[in-house]
């Protein structure tokens, strides 16, 4: 009885951040990926693997992990990311070829959501553009905020997930873009973590790319 192959792919996102994961339709994975991340993403590397070999190179590279199945780019894996950049995949577009997809079924849904807000956050800079928040919007930053002011740095994904009892990854990511748009949050791009509120957020470094 034959099986359909699984293959093992690395996704690299803008922030500096690999991401490891295993599928059978790699390209349908990356796209859900990029349609669902507030971060520019590229598919960099694709090749014939099972379940075992994924969590074997999770397990080598677990000091590396930021969050689920991302990784940062440092040290002992940054270079077998070099090392594997390419593999299976024909080209590898540049950071300034890259944009952010419109996503009807993404706006539908925040549209919705705008007619169930709560009053905005005061605290902002002058001039600084911030709308209202949804319920959920609200208790998310309200635990980032927390969580700054307690540990010196913010959430990771998966922290923000776990405090919120969000399973999906893509749920999380539409989370904190919802707050970024609305003016709460900035996301600082080659930062180990990309999430700062946006009233301390530093001058982040420029990749040439536009959203």
């Amino acid at each position: 009885m034959s099986t359909t192959p699984t293959f093992i792919y690395l996704i690299e996102a803008q922030n500096g951040l690999v991401k490891i994961g295993i599928g059978q339709k790699v390209r349908d994975r990356y796209q859900a990926t990029r349609l669902h991340s507030p971060i520019l993403t590229r598919l960099i590397a694709c090749w014939p693997g099972a379940q075992i070999d994924e969590d074997a190179l999770h397990e080598r590279f677990r000091a590396f992990r930021e969050h689920g199945e991302w990784f940062a780019l440092r040290g002992e894996f940054a270079a077998f990311v070099e090392r594997s950049r390419g593999l299976g995949v024909s080209s590898i577009p540049a950071w300034v070829e890259l944009k952010f997809d419109n996503r009807p079924a993404y706006r539908s849904r925040r549209n919705s959501e705008r007619r169930k807000v709560l009053p905005r956050f005061d605290g902002a800079q002058s001039g600084q553009i911030v709308r209202s928040v949804t319920p959920k919007q609200a208790k998310a930053l309200a635990f980032i905020r927390e969580y700054i002011s307690k540990h010196g740095c913010a959430p990771s994904y998966q922290e923000i997930g776990d405090a919120m009892g969000i399973v999906s990854k893509s749920g999380v990511h539409r989370l904190v873009h919802g707050l970024v748009e609305r003016g709460h949050l900035s996301l600082l791009p080659g930062h180990w973590r990309t999430i700062t509120l946006a009233e301390r957020a530093p001058a982040a470094p420029s990749f040439g790319a536009t959203a």
